[in-house]
């Protein structure tokens, strides 16, 4: 049901949605489960972290307003 609803809004995060599902599959449910998973979780929220930051620079809006 979960899948089905997120294509229906979101469809570019299919493949994202069936990871996500897969991982819930084979347990993976915390930040400690993915990393022993061998999974380069840091990594990966490093990345995200400096892509949204490029959007947050891009769109104005204030580390404050973040509630820094």
């Amino acid at each position: 049901m979960c899948s089905h609803r997120s294509f229906s809004l979101y469809r570019d995060y299919q493949s994202e949605v069936f990871a996500w599902l897969r991982d819930l599959k084979a347990g993976v449910r915390t930040f400690a489960d993915c990393c022993s998973q061998g999974k380069n979780c840091i990594d990966f929220c490093a990345s995200a972290d400096r892509s949204v930051e490029r959007i947050l620079i891009e769109l104005g809006i204030k580390d404050e307003w973040l509630g820094n």
